[in-house]
């Protein structure tokens, strides 16, 4: 059996980061699995990169066509209008399975995935295949991948001639009306939208979660870790850590800073630092008396690795969200995490066994799971060795390799379709 997964990058960004570890995965347990790319950044013979042409024109020339639409949802829009001709090369392989992940930035176009004449398995990283142009759903005006995108429920804060989400999404009912896609979510909370989408409903999704080298992600001597970074080692180390830093909104990096401002009014801001990696800058700033530090995205998972086990807890305050590396990375390194009860967040932190959960966006609340976890040391290392235990028996690369493996031998032995599978 040979497998060949498609993403638009190898691992450059969250999606494409999880789509290469689930390919590095089933490599390690003899499968034979190869990546096409349009862009490769690792070292990996087995990931191809395929030329797109004039792939930044097309982008460009996307992001000029949304600009006629004007949304509340800031979130990355993708149209995937033009013909990038990938679907010729998929076809030419000798896959058996061809595995979809992140598709954006004009990889293939809507109409394109119809000619791929391989059986499909489709990870969704994001609520993008059953929106419109969204990559996720406007959560200020929530809903509208359930209802089907009509003018009459086009938000009221839209504005434009054009609303291009109600255009991507005909295109898609169009051309993917008789697509048999195995469609896998890694979060109980995807499969939920998929089901409940207007495109796609009543089809099931296999729920297989992420996986993770825990070889890499494993627990490093805080000191060490803090020394690597020139971080404090006598405060108590909050860590945030999302794609584009502390600017990516989705990820709620403001409702952090709310948290933080409550606990500094009660007297942290003198115990407290908190780190923020990710963005593109780098330097010192204070936030009521808490010193902030910001790190550039690192590349290198050693050394990210370290940077989890120098906190005392990892918060993702995320609006939106599928199953977020970051927290499984942290949780594997034994850094307890803090989060909302939002997206696939609650599959991976157990309240107050492995971590925190609050109500969202409760930022008081969050604060206090802040201060729960890291108030008291005895506790912080137990909830720190949960964490641990969770990944290595719930994400372990051989783990989710396996399950994989399984929806693979069905689709190939029986010709199913995720109509076949149960959603966990």
């Amino acid at each position: 059996m040979k497998i060949l997964h498609l993403n638009t990058y190898d691992i450059r960004g969250g999606a494409a980061r999880a789509a290469y570890r689930i390919h590095a995965a089933l490599r390690e347990n003899g499968i034979q699995s190869e990546m096409i790319a349009a862009r490769k950044d690792s070292q990996d013979s087995n990931v191809k990169a395929y030329h797109v042409r004039h792939q930044e024109k097309k982008i460009r020339f996307g992001k000029r066509l949304l600009s006629l639409q004007r949304s509340s949802n800031p979130i990355l829009h993708s149209c995937n209008l033009f013909l990038s001709g990938i679907h010729q090369a998929i076809n030419r392989s000798d896959a058996d399975i061809v595995h979809l992940h992140w598709l954006g930035h004009e990889l293939i176009s809507i109409a394109e995935v119809k000619k791929i004449n391989k059986p499909i398995v489709w990870t969704l990283h994001d609520m993008w295949a059953f929106c419109g142009a969204e990559h996720y759903d406007d959560v200020s005006i929530p809903g509208r991948y359930r209802k089907g995108y009509k003018r009459e429920n086009r938000p009221a804060t839209h504005r434009g001639r054009i609303d291009i989400d109600a255009w991507t999404w005909r295109r898609k009912r169009k051309h993917w009306r008789h697509i048999n896609f195995n469609f896998v979510t890694p979060s109980r909370w995807l499969a939920g939208c998929l089901f409940e989408s207007a495109l796609f409903s009543p089809k099931k999704a296999t729920v297989i979660p992420y996986c993770l080298n825990t070889d890499v992600f494993k627990p490093v001597d805080r000191p060490r870790g803090r020394e690597q970074f020139n971080l404090s080692q006598d405060k108590q180390l909050i860590l945030f850590g999302a794609d584009g830093g502390g600017k990516n909104l989705l990820k709620g990096y403001h409702l952090l800073e709310k948290a933080l401002e409550y606990l500094a009014d009660r007297g942290a801001a003198n115990t407290m630092e908190c780190v923020v990696f990710g963005g593109k800058n780098e330097g010192r700033s204070v936030l009521k008396g808490i010193p902030v530090t910001a790190i550039k995205r690192i590349k290198d998972d050693n050394l990210l690795a370290m940077l989890y086990s120098a906190a005392d807890a990892f918060v993702a305050p995320s609006m939106l969200d599928n199953l977020p590396n970051t927290v499984m990375e942290a949780m594997s390194c034994g850094t307890p995490c803090v989060g909302f009860r939002i997206g696939g967040i609650p599959d991976m932190i157990d309240h107050q066994k492995n971590g925190f959960i609050a109500r969202p966006f409760k930022t008081q609340e969050l604060a206090e799971g802040i201060n729960w976890v890291i108030s008291n040391s005895h506790r912080r290392n137990q909830l720190g060795r949960e964490a641990r235990k969770k990944v290595l028996v719930s994400y372990h690369p051989n783990i989710i390799a396996k399950q994989y493996l399984k929806l693979y031998r069905n689709i190939c032995k029986f010709g199913l379709d995720s109509e076949n599978f149960s959603r966990k």
